[in-house]
């Protein structure tokens, strides 16, 4: 039978975790924890998957929520678990997800070791470059581009402003006209209203009870100077997703 295994940060945890199991019936065995993940605890307690859940229930209503999940070949569970100490369950995935093991596995070599700036001449720089420019290229690929076209941007907000101010700056000899709905992020609505001041002018189109643009009233709203439409595919509030294709 598959069993998961629970880390904690100490020693002292770990017992405080086992006198729980035992009070509520729950078997467990002990585990070495493998070098390459240990967190400072030796000793992992092992549990069958069917009894996990229920453990971890009960952890947590103790206040002894392990540090870390991992399944029985040492991979981290997706799900993981709440931090050490808390009992706050977690609903706001919209707008912040843990970090997935792939990803802080894949940059570690870039912070611990690759980290050179990728505009040099020496070894260290260049690996970097090497792995942007394979990064740029897989990106590319994904979307149907050019590797030359794919630009990385601390978030999405600093996404937003970029290609909303530099598209209506790029294009305004063709037009100053953008369209974009009333229910988009600040990240779009504010760059818009700094358009606004400037001289460009923006059509808000409002959406019907299911949050949804109404494609009509975006065709009337095109004109022959409209150079952007800007119009969020899924929105982070309410999950409605924007016929876009249409």
């Amino acid at each position: 039978m598959a069993t998961v295994n629970f880390i904690f940060h100490t020693t002292r945890q770990t017992l405080k975790a086992e006198r729980v199991l035992r009070r509520n019936g729950i078997d467990y065995m002990t585990a070495a924890i493998p070098k390459s993940i240990a967190l400072g605890c030796t000793t992992a307690l092992t549990l069958d998957e069917q009894k996990a859940n229920l453990a971890l229930e009960k952890l947590i209503e103790s206040s002894q929520p392990p540090e870390k999940i991992f399944d029985e070949n040492w991979q981290a569970k997706s799900d993981g678990a709440p931090a050490a100490g808390s009992n706050d369950i977690y609903l706001d995935n919209n707008a912040t997800t843990p970090t997935d093991p792939a990803v802080v596995e894949a940059m570690l070599p870039f912070l611990k070791t690759d980290f050179g700036n990728p505009s040099s001449i020496y070894k260290i720089g260049r690996s970097a470059r090497s792995a942007l420019t394979n990064a740029r290229e897989k990106v590319a690929a994904l979307i149907g581009a050019d590797a030359e076209e794919i630009v990385f941007t601390s978030c999405g907000t600093e996404a937003n402003n970029t290609a909303i101010i530099g598209a209506a700056y790029a294009l305004e000899q063709k037009g100053r006209h953008i369209i974009t709905s009333q229910i988009e992020h600040k990240s779009v609505l504010n760059p818009l209203k700094f358009l606004q001041r400037r001289g460009f002018t923006v059509t808000w189109l409002p959406v019907d009870e299911n949050g949804l643009v109404g494609l009509d009233r975006l065709e009337s709203a095109i004109g022959a100077d409209t150079i952007l439409v800007s119009i969020m595919f899924a929105n982070n509030e309410i999950g409605v997703v924007q016929p876009v294709a249409e």
